[in-house]
Formats: structure tokens, C-alpha cells, sequence
């Protein structure tokens, strides 16, 4: 798992891709100077906090957020009924790209899972 997140950390700015379970426990990833654990709990958190929210307003399950801060952005996209991508960024990222390529990743990630 961790090769199908190269091409996310090779993106200019990135500086974490994880793929986690809905439950918060890290299966695979890289996130320099930042405690991968903490993010893959709170991202799994986070994104369960969004899913109430969204559906008390009479919306269906988020499947991808976007959270800005000054210092740069998380994503966070949901892969399936039990696994997250995250991926975390500089404020000078494309975050399109960023996108792009996360849907890119788990579209492989889920091929990779159905055929075991």
C-alpha cells in the first residue's frame, strides 16, 4: 500500500499521505514531521463529525473534505465503507492536483483491495 501513495508524496508541497481506517488506526503511509497516529485518528474523526453534520442538514455522506489553515491544507476522501485517504499540504500546493491525484490513488487502492 504504501508504493500506491508515492506519487501523492511526490507532489511539490505535500508533506503526508496516509491511508487510515474509518476507526482512526493507520494502515499504510508518510507524514514528515507530524505523528501519523494523531492524524489518522483525528481525520477519521473529523471526517465522522462532517458525516452527522451533513446528514442533519438532509445530505447524503461527505466523500471528500477540504480543511484550510495558514499554514496549509488536510484532505480527506473517503476510499470505502471502512478506509480514508488524508493527505496534508504546504499553503503553496496545488490543491486541484492534490485532488486529482487522491482520486487517482484510490481508484488503485480499492482495485488493489478487490482483487485479494
Amino acid at each position: 500500500m504504501e508504493t500506491l501513495l508515492g506519487p501523492l508524496l511526490e507532489i511539490e508541497g505535500v508533506s503526508g499521505a496516509l491511508l487510515v481506517g474509518k476507526d482512526g488506526l493507520l494502515i499504510a503511509g508518510k507524514a514528515y514531521d507530524h505523528d501519523t497516529e494523531m492524524i489518522g485518528a483525528m481525520a477519521a474523526a473529523c471526517l465522522g463529525s462532517l458525516n452527522r453534520y451533513t446528514e442533519q442538514i438532509g445530505h447524503k455522506a461527505v466523500r471528500h473534505a477540504i480543511i484550510e489553515t495558514p499554514q496549509g491544507s488536510i484532505q480527506v476522501r473517503e476510499i470505502s465503507a471502512d478506509t480514508l485517504l488524508v493527505v496534508l499540504s504546504t499553503s503553496t500546493a496545488n490543491l486541484g492536483r492534490v485532488r486529482l491525484d487522491m482520486a487517482r490513488v484510490a481508484q488503485r487502492v480499492r482495485e488493489r483491495v478487490s482483487s485479494l
